[in-house]
């Protein structure tokens, strides 16, 4: 399995790499490009680069198809072109907000629409394993995991990946921590080999996208990538029956999801506040007067003001611990 996993993280790097200098180049002939607000001189960044993602995912899902006998492993091709699904109907969602904005609530909502592959599929089992020899077996009431609980998780997984897509390489960061520990999680517990090739392409292609997207941002994500990249962790999971390892590893993202809805509920709109942040004279960052809550990253600025490549690295260092106690928790089965 670990040449499995070598040879789909290799397969999926390359591809997303090698496509992300042209979507650059023709995105800004184009004038596809979106304010990097976290800097003084506010530059133009292209952005949809989430399609490359799509794209390495896809391709390298497709190719290992093909050429995973030769590795001992089998994936049929029907099973392919159902999780291939997944991020090419995220991705549609993706870049229709992008261009035109779907309001929030309604972006909830469609994004329950990936999660049809993995229904119809039904790869994994409605167990939910728990630690220390702890489940949640669901099997006499399987429609509930698949209809109710499998939706929610991809649209839960997704906004909140998507919500914290606003400093340079946080979300592809992020999502290389939480499937590294995803993937040892998941061969640990003998999972899924079909979870474990997730996320190894998907670790493939977001390490590829991390080298353009990390400080000094070369390109952006948009909600493209960044909802894609949530509901692949949360497919990875679920097909895998790690479900509740999941989201211990992408926990610091349900901070965003908290305060969206209690600010929501308090009748305050956080967005312009958001996205527009005290820039010190020397770079570094703190949060607008009243909004020290607002977010996770406000919150941390709140307690020492720091530059922004400082600051992702502090925030991925939560996401890394967050991983940790997911592989401890992993092991006290």
């Amino acid at each position: 399995m670990i040449m499995i996993v070598l040879v789909s993280f290799a397969l999926a790097f390359i591809i997303t790499f090698a496509t992300i200098p042209i979507l650059i180049r023709q995105f800004r002939r184009a004038e596809i490009v979106g304010i990097d607000v976290n800097k003084r001189e506010k530059p133009k960044i292209p952005f949809l680069g989430g399609l490359s993602i799509i794209f390495g995912f896809s391709v390298a899902i497709l190719l290992m198809s093909g050429i995973g006998e030769n590795f001992n492993f089998n994936l049929d091709p029907s099973v392919a072109f159902m999780i291939i699904g997944v991020p090419i109907i995220s991705g549609f969602i993706g870049i229709t907000d992008d261009l035109i904005r779907i309001p929030r609530m309604v972006k909830a909502v469609v994004m329950l629409i990936p999660a049809v592959p993995l229904i119809i599929l039904h790869s994994g089992v409605p167990v939910i394993s728990l630690p220390f020899q702890m489940t949640v077996d669901l099997t006499n009431i399987s429609w509930l995991y698949w209809f109710v609980l499998v939706p929610i998780g991809i649209t839960g997984a997704s906004n909140a990946i998507g919500m914290t897509d606003i400093h340079n390489g946080l979300a592809t960061g992020e999502t290389v921590i939480a499937s590294f520990f995803l993937i040892v999680i998941a061969y640990i517990m003998n999972a899924n080999e079909i979870a474990i090739l997730i996320f190894g392409v998907l670790i493939g292609s977001s390490i590829a996208f991390f080298v353009f997207n990390k400080y000094p941002s070369k390109i952006f994500l948009g909600d493209t990538g960044s909802l894609t990249l949530g509901a692949l962790i949360a497919m990875g999971a679920i097909i895998g029956s790690i479900e509740f390892y999941g989201l211990v590893c992408i926990l610091p993202t349900f901070y965003e999801l908290g305060a969206t809805v209690y600010y929501k509920f308090k009748g305050i709109e956080r967005r312009d506040a958001c996205i527009n942040p005290v820039i010190l004279d020397d770079g570094r960052l703190k949060p607008p007067e009243g909004a020290e809550r607002y977010t996770l990253f406000y919150y941390i600025l709140s307690k020492k003001s720091m530059e922004e490549k400082k600051l992702v690295y502090t925030v991925l260092l939560l996401y890394a611990i967050c991983g940790m106690i997911a592989l401890g928790l992993s092991l006290a089965r």
